[in-house]
């Protein structure tokens, strides 16, 4: 298995660390990567991001939709969040409605947050548009999980300073303060794929002091390079729990005998980049 993503090496590495045995390839070129992972063995090609790419052809398109963006007018780019209009979304062979922290108990709200969502989408959507079968997912806080020595040697961690270089940092502020027993000092939100100059780094370093930092998945390599073994350092992981019924439908039925057997090699040295 392969997967395609931009390039952004942040995005690299969360694939590297959450899909070990996949071959990862950067760039912006898609179609190029496609041919090069087949080369070199691939015979699936999991595109991140890639509902819009259509110079290369797929077999199954998944769509994501975020509760936190469908809660936002429905505009595109640059007024809204969205790359295309909600009309797209008759393409898709299954869209994932996914929420983050909910508890079990929550699957009825949320399923009635999807219904109103249905709604609004069938108010802009030419009228007997083909909505694609929908699966419901929510993300809980996971446990903290150590990047570096120091992290490692606490045996109850309680970083103080929680840091997210994302696009809508709020949930995971959210899920940290949730989840941490000890409370934070500070939230500090940076820009998607930012970096951190040696200023901030500084002061970062010196706000969390012995008690450390938490980051989001995404921002591990870049604390890294920043904050080596500065402070402890720990990322929030996160459990993803599906609705059990997603064998509901063909499309989902075929979707899963096509995924369900795959098995990816290990990766060979100088196999990703």
């Amino acid at each position: 298995t392969a997967v395609l993503t931009h390039g952004y090496l942040d995005e690299l590495e969360v694939h590297r660390r959450l899909c070990p045995e996949a071959s990862v390839y950067g760039g912006r070129d898609r179609c190029s990567l496609a041919r090069r992972a087949a080369s070199e063995g691939a015979r699936v090609a999991l595109l991140d991001s890639g509902f819009q790419y259509r110079r290369l052809a797929r077999d199954l398109d998944v769509v994501v939709l975020d509760e936190v963006a469908l809660r936002l007018p429905l505009r595109r780019l640059p007024a809204g969040p969205y790359r295309e209009g909600l009309a797209s979304l008759a393409r898709a062979d299954i869209v994932v409605f996914m929420r983050r922290g909910l508890a079990p108990a929550d699957l009825t709200e949320a399923h009635g947050v999807w219904s109103d969502v249905r709604r609004r989408i069938v108010d802009v959507v030419a009228d007997g548009i083909r909505l694609p079968p929908v699966i419901d997912v929510w993300i809980q806080p996971g446990p903290l999980v150590p990047v570096n020595e120091m992290a490692a040697a606490l045996e109850h961690p309680e970083p103080r300073v929680a840091v997210a270089g994302i696009m809508w940092p709020e949930p995971f502020f959210r899920a940290a303060r949730d989840g941490l027993k000890g409370g934070l000092r500070a939230e500090v939100a940076l820009g998607d794929h930012a970096d951190l100059d040696s200023g901030l780094a500084d002061g970062l370093a010196t706000s969390a002091g012995s008690a450390g930092i938490v980051c989001t998945l995404k921002d591990v390599r870049m604390m890294v390079e920043r904050l080596g073994d500065r402070v402890p350092l720990w990322y929030l992981s996160e459990r993803v729990t599906w609705r059990d019924d997603l064998s509901a439908s063909p499309v989902l039925r075929a979707a899963l005998a096509l995924l369900t057997p795959l098995t990816s090699a290990s990766r060979p040295e100088g196999r990703s980049e």
